[in-house]
């Protein structure tokens, strides 16, 4: 993965790959692993249902996580990426899976993330019993 320049933040844009099924932790390993060699990808974010606590071993590094994998974002900062990420995509998925380009992640605090959780509380929204 690359670290950000200036001229990268002027093309940020993230790669969303939604699976039709979860992803075994074999698939997500070989997966994360091939996505490390790709030059312009900034971040990845593993979203899915809570599941056991495990390792996930990509090259040296062991990864803790606690989902089951459903999503998986891609921060890039080049265009040509995308197409890199999709051949990774169909080498390794034998199954179908939906790409998206475009931007998944806040830019800035929410008026939610403002007023904070115990705010909702506060005017009884949230009854808790």
């Amino acid at each position: 993965m690359t670290e950000m320049t200036e001229e990268d933040e002027e093309y940020y844009q993230e790669v969303v790959i939604i699976p039709e099924r979860l992803l075994g932790d074999e698939t997500t390993e070989k997966l994360l692993e091939r996505f490390q060699a790709i030059d312009g990808i900034v971040n990845i974010i593993l979203q899915g249902p809570n599941y056991l606590s495990r390792h996930l071993r990509v090259g040296e590094q062991k990864i803790h996580t606690t989902v089951k994998v459903g999503k998986i974002f891609i921060g890039i900062s080049k265009e040509s990426t995308i197409d890199e990420i999709k051949g990774v995509c169909d080498d390794i998925l034998a199954f179908p899976y939906d790409l998206a380009v475009g931007r998944f992640s806040k830019t800035r605090p929410t008026v939610s993330d403002a007023l904070g959780k115990s705010s909702y509380r506060d005017i009884g929204i949230l009854d808790r019993k």
